[in-house]
């Protein structure tokens, strides 16, 4: 039975469409996905924080540009679609821990250059490294 078949039958038998792509995703991609999205969203807060601010604004900028990137993903593959429905699920995680942080509000400090390149070359290569697990 071919896919669209498999998933008009499951519809039928009262089965979520969502949760019928999510489900024909297995589960270490969906796991890779998960891991992606948190690396990508972690280096970017680093970077956004590192440039003055709040670190709540850092996460808060971060999720939404997190979420305008995989929406601009123009493929619709149930892969996609999961990646999709993750980058919600993840801001529905870091809502929580951003709620919960008692850093929140804390200022980056960082005493001298080569601490700060440091860090900047760690945020970057997360970004790199997720974005290419995305992509893939």
């Amino acid at each position: 039975m071919n896919s669209d078949v498999s998933k008009l039958m499951a519809m039928v038998c009262g089965q979520n469409r969502n949760d019928f792509d999510m489900n024909s995703i297995p589960l270490e991609i969906r796991n890779q996905i998960d891991n992606a999205l948190e690396s990508v969203f972690i280096g970017k807060s680093t970077l956004l924080w590192l440039n003055g601010g709040k670190l709540i604004d850092a996460w808060n900028i971060a999720l939404n540009d997190l979420r305008d990137t995989m929406f601009a993903i123009p493929n619709t593959s149930p892969v996609v679609i999961y990646l999709r429905m993750a980058v919600f699920n993840h801001r529905a995680k870091w809502n929580a821990k951003m709620m919960h942080s008692d850093e929140r509000n804390t200022v980056a400090c960082i005493n001298t250059d080569v601490e700060k390149q440091e860090v900047i070359d760690n945020a970057n290569a997360m970004i790199t490294v997720g974005m290419k697990t995305i992509q893939d």
